[in-house]
């Protein structure tokens, strides 16, 4: 089981440091939940495989996808820093809340 932000394991690891690895740039590993009976909550895992960084988001490599900046969008997926994600038009404003991150139209401008 690898730690969070890691995948794996990987085949042909000769050991448990080599076996989890990260994500690399324009992916992340997305945890999985698993149920902890002695916390009585669900805990973030590692993940087995990484994952392509969607729309909206930039992916520095690891475990997170990081939402663009206010007022930012990015309609490309892959994007790997937060210089790919363009402003938004005066006529647009960015939400900023999952899953409207994208631009869109509006009366008050960018936002």
């Amino acid at each position: 089981e690898c730690a969070r932000g890691l995948y794996g394991p990987v085949e042909g690891a000769l050991s448990a440091a080599e076996a989890c690895v990260p994500c690399g740039a324009g992916t992340y590993a997305a945890p999985f939940r698993r149920w902890d009976a002695e916390l009585l909550d669900w805990v973030a895992i590692g993940s087995d495989r990484c994952t392509v960084c969607p729309q909206g988001h930039y992916c520095e490599g690891g475990g997170e996808a990081t939402p663009c900046p206010p007022g930012t969008w990015s309609e490309g997926t892959n994007q790997t820093s937060p210089r790919t994600c363009g402003a938004c038009s005066a006529a647009e404003r960015c939400t900023g809340e999952w899953p409207r991150l994208r631009c869109e139209a509006s009366e008050g401008g960018v936002g």
